[in-house]
């Protein structure tokens, strides 16, 4: 299952979530099944977001639409931003 990474600082997480949440729809229709937040342990305003979909393609649509762009730059999201497009090479544990 392919997966985006995206890693971006926030003006101020806070203010910042209710955007990304608010932003569900979007993600629904690009095939996102599963998104993950993380914060820096350090900064809570260095923020990673871990999407799973269903396809490539939905997100890389999504990250390239204008409305996402639009939704960052209200939610106070700085730039540069980090995208990652990432494909499964496999389980590993140790």
């Amino acid at each position: 299952m392919p997966a985006i990474l995206v890693h971006h600082r926030v003006s101020d997480y806070d203010t910042w979530l209710p955007h990304f949440e608010a932003h569900a729809a979007a993600r629904d229709t690009a095939g996102v099944v599963k998104a993950i937040v993380w914060q820096s342990a350090d900064d809570p305003n260095d923020v990673f977001v871990l999407m799973k979909a269903e396809d490539l393609a939905g997100l890389r649509g999504l990250a390239e639409s204008e409305d996402l762009k639009q939704t960052m730059l209200k939610a106070g999201v700085q730039l540069p931003v980090e995208v990652h497009f990432l494909t499964k090479a496999g389980i590993y544990e140790h």
